[in-house]
This record gives C-alpha cells, sequence and structure tokens, in this order.
C-alpha cells in the first residue's frame, strides 16, 4: 500500500461538510448549513482585511472546518510519515477561504461524491499511529453520516425493521 497526501480541495470538502451540522435536514439543511458557513469565511477575511486582529481572531475560533481541514491534514501527513519512515510531504496545511465554498459547492451537496472523498481520504491516513480514535476518523463519521442523511430517498426508507 502506498500513501498519498490528499489534494487541498479533497480535504477542504471533507473538512466542509464534517462540519456543517446539517444532520437530519437533507441537501437543504446541508446548503443552509455551507451557507452560514461561508458567510463566517467572509466576515472572518474582512476582519484580516481591515486589520481588526481581535475581530479576526474571534471569527476564527467560530470556523471549526479550519480547524477540522488542519486535523486532516495532520492525519494524512503522519501516515505518510510512517509509510515513507519520516519523510515530510511538501506543502503547507491548507485553509479555507469564503470562495471555496462557491467553488466546491457541487461537490459538497453531491453525497455520493462526499462519499467517495471520504473513502479515499481514510484509505490515505489510516496508517497514522492513533487513526483507530483519532479526531480524523471522527471528522470523517461526520461527513459519511452527513452524506448519508442527503442521499435521495433517506427520510422515506424505514429507520427500523
Amino acid at each position: 500500500m502506498s500513501v498519498l497526501m490528499c489534494s487541498d480541495d479533497h480535504l477542504k470538502a471533507i473538512a466542509i461538510v464534517a462540519m456543517a451540522s446539517a444532520q437530519g435536514d437533507g441537501v437543504h439543511g446541508l446548503r443552509r448549513a455551507l451557507r452560514e458557513m461561508e458567510c463566517r469565511a467572509m466576515e472572518h477575511e474582512a476582519a484580516i482585511a481591515s486589520g481588526d486582529t481581535l475581530a479576526a481572531s474571534v471569527l476564527e475560533t467560530r470556523r471549526t472546518e479550519l480547524r477540522a481541514i488542519r486535523v486532516l491534514w495532520n492525519a494524512n501527513r503522519d501516515a505518510f510519515a510512517v509509510r515513507y519512515r519520516g519523510e515530510e510531504p511538501e506543502g503547507d496545511k491548507p485553509t479555507i477561504t469564503a470562495a471555496d465554498f462557491k467553488r466546491l459547492a457541487s461537490h459538497l451537496t453531491d453525497p455520493v461524491t462526499v462519499l467517495k472523498l471520504t473513502a479515499r481520504y481514510e484509505y490515505q491516513a489510516c496508517e497514522a499511529p492513533d487513526w483507530a480514535t483519532s479526531t480524523a476518523r471522527d471528522h470523517c463519521d461526520a461527513a459519511k453520516a452527513i452524506a448519508g442523511y442527503c442521499l435521495p430517498g433517506w427520510e422515506s426508507r424505514p429507520a427500523f425493521l
């Protein structure tokens, strides 16, 4: 098995969906959550641009997707280091901008894409030493759960037999 570093967009999509807090509302709830997250990103970027470091700091703490993408990147990097005996991957930790929400929108609201991206990420990150109990794995579980709620027919299927 080889371990690859997932692309920035790959990690962004998982981090954003995992933090979207839209479970049970289907695609409409996910879109609403994505709009709210995009607004927070715009407010954060505006505070940075205006030089208001206090507001920027406060707004950054509300952007859970930023913490999630760092966690996902670190787990992927740790698996890479295990596989390649301490080698560090090239590139910096990715961040998420307001523009990313619009650019990735069709991927973020497609449950099959989210499930596939998450499965591929898990395959790349599962060699991280603490994978089984990691926050990165929790984020993957959250993204998969939200994607499941967005699958066509989810609401009409029986929950128990």
